[in-house]
Parts: structure tokens; C-alpha cells; sequence
């Protein structure tokens, strides 16, 4: 597997992880982002999310991309 895809399919995890957050039928989008422990695992998929995107660029991935 190439490292491109192993990048993709890490994107795709914070996507997936993102989505389970917020589809969570207990809490709503506001909520989510107003929690003190939800609001920081949000964002930690979100910079990994853009991490996996910098490193395909920087890696001349632009097929991919």
C-alpha cells in the first residue's frame, strides 16, 4: 500500500471519528462544540485531518489530491 493511500485512509479515520462525534443523537453540534472534552477531541481529528492533506502536498500527491 502506498503511502499516499495510508494517508487517505488516516484522513478518512478523522472523518469517520469527526462524524460519530456529532451524529452522537445525546448531543447536538453546539453542544459538541461548547464541551470542554468533546470541543479539543474535535479538533485534534481536525489538525490530524489537515496534517494528512499538507504531507500528500508536500509529497507532490496532486493525482490524489
Amino acid at each position: 500500500m502506498s503511502k499516499a493511500i495510508k494517508r487517505l485512509k488516516s484522513a478518512l479515520e478523522s472523518i469517520e471519528a469527526i462524524e460519530f462525534i456529532v451524529n452522537n443523537d445525546e448531543l447536538k453540534v453546539v453542544e459538541a462544540l461548547e464541551d470542554k472534552l468533546i470541543k479539543p477531541a474535535i479538533r485534534m481529528h481536525l489538525v490530524r485531518l489537515a496534517e494528512q492533506f499538507n504531507k500528500l502536498k508536500e509529497e507532490n500527491e496532486f493525482a490524489i489530491l
